[in-house]
């Protein structure tokens, strides 16, 4: 088997994957051979999961299945300390070991740009209320509610020539969201854009602009080499708020804000069991023989299990085509595509640059990820492009991750893996931007974080999950 090779140099990194023919799409059947004894007795239900490489032989490579549990536990809410995976071999069902494993909330959002309307925390016609510092009478506070029309008549602009210039919105009760996001007019090389700036919420404020105890949830400073440079979003857990703010501490000139709006999670932070369940298939995993784990857990009115132990290894999947925003900053942008040789179980399972002319066309991806550990993580992206070298910059939470540039395969597949970076545990926003298709589309699968320094991805995994169980 060749290895992969990786080069690392001057900020520049490339890893070039030796060429592979397709294989065909393995399908198991997931149901469960009868005599799989139950591994807890205090765990309630379970989920068979199928594993199986699908090209190379993987070592040590993270797997990653969504569900939901309170759907699984037929409405039940679910405790999520008590997750578990078991591996079992897959013709006798006999136990072969406990895969140290994480359960991590879904960050979905309630409408992201571009991609879906943009559903805000309220119901219609009930927005907010908008109030700023100052305001001029032209372009009043009032018009960053209007998400539609993105000319000068739905700007705001404060009328104080100093900062800080403060808009926020009032909500009127205690409310649930997890991302803020705010538009803006321009580049950095324009007049009327904020340079630096913090996202803020608070619990309580009694004139919902100055007044109260104010978090800061995120920020940025700079555009640090952007290219779209006309947006500026910020996740997090899931925070129940009566209002949040931008304040903007400098800007090339007066600043314009043509949006400000926070999103709800998509599922109910204290109901929901939406999430991912994340391990390390340890060892080998082949293309030929299909690895069997089971996830177990319980609801929350069964018997307890102790929390389970830190994971000391993981890794984070994101797929592509599930990018949160893809529209570049001048008009053009990236979609989602169908591509038989791509991981993930959407039709839709690459994002995908099309073809252009000019250099600076760019495939945007971006993605809110929960990491939970402190520590070094490494970014793998998996790749498809021309033959020649692309620049890519990487920012989380709005400041610079990685810059430099990587060489494809052309018609093949090619993993990027970049230099591990010290990350604090918690909810993160990952953007990236690879940049020059030069006439030929430029293809994302996946972005993968994990901890594991020694990881090395070749191709992915195919995850496949059956029917929950209920213990007789």
């Amino acid at each position: 088997m060749i290895s992969p090779i990786a080069t690392f140099s001057g900020g520049r990194v490339l890893m070039r994957m030796p060429f592979t023919p397709i294989l065909s799409l393995l399908t198991f059947s997931v149901s469960v051979a009868d005599g799989v004894p139950w591994w807890n007795e205090s765990l309630s239900h379970r989920v068979p999961v199928r594993v199986v490489a699908a090209k190379e032989t993987e070592k040590d490579f993270p797997v990653q299945v969504t569900l939901d549990f309170g759907a699984l536990a037929g409405g039940k809410a679910f405790d999520p300390a008590s997750v578990r995976v078991v591996e079992v071999d897959p013709a006798t069902g006999s136990f072969l070991r406990v895969a140290p494993s994480v359960f991590l909330p879904s960050e979905a959002s309630q409408g992201t740009p571009v991609r879906s309307g943009w559903v805000p925390p309220y119901l219609p016609h009930a927005a907010p209320t908008a109030r700023a510092s100052s305001e001029s009478p032209q372009m009043p506070v009032g018009n960053v509610t209007d998400t539609w029309i993105l000319f000068k008549p739905t700007l705001w602009e404060p009328s104080a020539p100093l900062p800080p210039w403060i808009v926020s919105l009032d909500f009127g009760k205690p409310v649930w969201i997890n991302s803020l996001w705010t538009h803006y007019p321009g580049h950095p090389s324009t007049q009327h854009c904020p340079l630096r700036a913090e996202f803020q919420v608070a619990t309580q404020s009694a004139d919902g602009v100055s007044d109260g105890a104010w978090e800061k949830v995120g920020d940025w400073d700079r555009d640090n080499t952007r290219i779209s440079g006309q947006y500026r979003a910020v996740w997090f857990a899931p925070r129940k708020v009566q209002c949040a703010r931008l304040v903007i501490h400098e800007s090339s000139g007066v600043p314009w804000i043509d949006d400000f709006r926070a999103l709800a999670p998509v599922h109910d932070p204290e109901k929901s069991g939406v999430g991912s369940v994340n391990w390390i298939a340890e060892g080998a995993t082949t293309n030929d023989k299909p690895r069997l784990f089971f996830v177990y857990f319980r609801t929350k009115d069964a018997k307890g299990v102790p929390p389970p132990p830190a994971v000391a290894r993981v890794g984070i999947i994101r797929e592509g085509e599930a990018s949160v925003y893809s529209l570049h900053g001048i008009g053009f942008g990236s979609g989602p595509l169908t591509d038989a040789d791509a991981s993930g179980t959407d039709k839709a399972n690459i994002l995908s640059c099309p073809k252009w002319t000019m250099s600076h066309a760019a495939l945007i991806a971006c993605f809110p990820v929960t990491l939970p550990a402190n520590g070094k993580w490494c970014l793998h992206l998996r790749v498809r492009g021309n033959l020649k070298e692309h620049p890519i910059t990487v920012f989380l939470d709005n400041h610079p991750f990685f810059n430099g540039t990587f060489t494809t395969e052309g018609s093949d597949w090619t993993i990027i893996s970049l230099p591990p970076r010290d990350i604090p545990l918690g909810v993160h926003y990952l953007e990236m931007y690879l940049v020059d298709t030069q006439n030929q589309q430029l293809d994302l699968d996946y972005a993968l974080l994990t901890n594991d320094e020694k990881f090395l991805p070749r191709s992915y995994l195919r995850v496949e999950s059956g029917n929950v169980e209920v213990k007789p």
